[in-house]
C-alpha cells in the first residue's frame, strides 16, 4: 500500500480521537496513570514497546471524540495505516469487558491481552 494511502487512513482514524486526548499524547508516549495497577501498566508498556520496535505506530489511553466511546489502552497503526485497539486486562469482568467493547469505533479492529499473557512474539 502506497505511503500516502496509509497517511490517509491514519489521518480519517484519527479524527474520531479527541484533540485533547492526543495533546498530552505525542505518537510513541505512553502515559501512566497513578490509577492503574503497576502490573497493568507494565504489560501496556510492554505491547507498546513490542510493537514500535515492529514499526507500528503508538498511542496510549487515547479518549474518542464522543466521551461516552471511552478511552482506550492502546491505539496502533500498522505499516498501512489500519487501525487496531488494544485493551489489557488484569482485573476486568467480563460483563465489564464487554461493556467497554461495545463503545468503540466500529471502524477499528479489537484485541484483548491478558497481563499474563506471554507477548513475546505479537503479531497483529
Amino acid at each position: 500500500m502506497s505511503q500516502k494511502l496509509a497517511r490517509y487512513k491514519i489521518n480519517q482514524a484519527l479524527r474520531l480521537i479527541s484533540h485533547n486526548s492526543l495533546r498530552g499524547s505525542k505518537e510513541g508516549f505512553i502515559k501512566v496513570s497513578s490509577n492503574t495497577s503497576l502490573i497493568h501498566a507494565q504489560k501496556v508498556l510492554e505491547v507498546a514497546y513490542k510493537l514500535k520496535k515492529q514499526g507500528y505506530l503508538v498511542y496510549s489511553e487515547v479518549k474518542f471524540l464522543d466521551n461516552s466511546l471511552g478511552r482506550c489502552d492502546l491505539l496502533v497503526f500498522d505499516e498501512d495505516g489500519n487501525p487496531t485497539i488494544i485493551e489489557v486486562l488484569h482485573s476486568e469482568t467480563d460483563k465489564k469487558l464487554c461493556e467497554k467493547l461495545a463503545k468503540y469505533p466500529i471502524e477499528f479492529a479489537i484485541l484483548t491481552i491478558s497481563t499474563k499473557d506471554d507477548v513475546t512474539d505479537l503479531v497483529i
